[in-house]
């Protein structure tokens, strides 16, 4: 309860339906504990989806939103595996996955950040996609792109493993989620708020903040003068390639689970390192993708311990708490870029196993509960 940022989502949406704006929130309640003044930078159509909770008491909105995003997770991660995996995913492999995805979800599920309904919202449209149910996928997206900008590459790189059957259905599923201010106050406030959030997009467009985690981080760190131009050819140069990667594994001849989380894969590695403003409480997005990596390649015998680097640095030694105590152990800012590091270990074994085939699990004995893993 205390220190959340649901504090900032309910604010705004308080705000607006009272008739001002989301971006000029009331203060924070006295229990809140926060010293920072009420910022609410989030996109209108998120402010919208915020409003049930406004008219609820902060505690119970509190707890509704923290156990929702966390059973959202929940569910997705399961039909995720079930789709990646089929017949051959066994119980424990099941259980292992569901350590790491839900593992990657403690930070920001102690901060009441949106990032884990957001990453529910990418996991469940993958598994959708796998699974040919398009239009499922294209309604999952809208709130994770509106909470936070750079999934919008996540969904454009998901659309392009079938490209006739997922655009339309996703440019339809922005436009109605972008229609939905209107229904707060009607067009005119709508057009209002939307011109304070575009304002606010071109006056932050360069900032940072501490908790920022990304390549960026990663090039101060090292000492090396940075250069926001070279930053920019850099983001735009590591696109182009990922972009080349995607159109690869889109068109190889692997089974369409394998190309869809493939592709996923290297959506939410290349999300995480370029941006923009990615915080070290959204490295949940890429944990299910971690977890199937470490599963993967126990089975098939490849590249186990750059699956176990990968996510060894993305999700233990880059946690906060971790990444304090390294950073005063060892007297060096290069336990911050622990996160970063990780996402960038698991986007090169993407890129050496992404499509490749993995052999199936052990058929466990007759009768026993793994013979029927997709029943689990």
């Amino acid at each position: 309860y205390r220190h959340s940022s649901f504090f900032i989502y309910q604010a705004g949406a308080e705000a607006w339906l009272a008739g001002g704006s989301p971006y000029d929130p009331s203060p924070y309640p006295p229990e809140a504990r926060i010293d920072e003044p009420p910022l609410f930078r989030y996109s209108p159509p998120f402010a919208a989806a915020m409003a049930p909770f406004a008219a609820l008491p902060i505690r119970l909105a509190s707890v509704i939103w923290v156990l929702g995003s966390l059973g959202a997770l929940l569910y997705a991660c399961r039909r995720l595996f079930r789709a990646v995996e089929g017949p051959d995913g066994t119980k424990n492999e099941e259980a292992v996955f569901l350590l790491v995805a839900l593992g990657g979800a403690i930070r920001p599920t102690l901060s009441g950040n949106a990032h884990v309904l957001a990453a529910a919202c990418t996991v469940f449209a993958a598994a959708a996609v796998i699974e040919r149910k398009y239009w499922q996928a294209a309604f999952a997206l809208p709130f994770a792109i509106f909470a936070k900008a750079a999934p919008l590459v996540f969904g454009g790189l998901l659309a392009l493993a079938k490209p006739w059957a997922t655009i339309p259905r996703f440019c339809v599923a922005l436009l109605a989620a972008a229609a939905t201010p209107i229904f707060i106050h009607g067009p005119s406030d709508a057009r209002a708020v939307y011109a304070r959030w575009f304002s606010h997009l071109a006056e932050s467009n360069a900032e940072r903040w501490p908790s920022f985690r990304d390549l960026w981080l990663v090039w101060e760190t090292s000492g090396i003068p940075f250069s926001l131009n070279g930053y920019r050819a850099l983001q735009a140069g590591l696109g182009l390639l990922t972009l080349a990667a995607v159109v690869v594994f889109a068109r190889s001849s692997a089974p369409w689970p394998r190309r869809v989380l493939a592709i996923t894969g290297l959506a939410q590695a290349y999300l995480l390192l370029c941006g923009p403003a990615v915080e070290f409480t959204q490295f949940v997005v890429i944990a299910p993708w971690l977890g199937l990596a470490l599963i993967h390649s126990r089975r098939s015998g490849r590249d186990v311990g750059l699956a176990a680097a990968a996510a060894t640095f993305a999700l233990i030694l880059g946690n906060s708490p971790v990444e304090r105590s390294l950073v005063g152990a060892l007297g060096t800012a290069w336990p911050k870029a622990a996160c970063t590091i990780g996402a960038l270990l698991f986007a090169i074994y993407v890129l050496r196993n992404g499509v490749r085939s993995i052999p199936a699990s052990a058929a466990p004995p007759d009768g026993s509960p793994d013979a029927r893993p997709g029943t689990a």
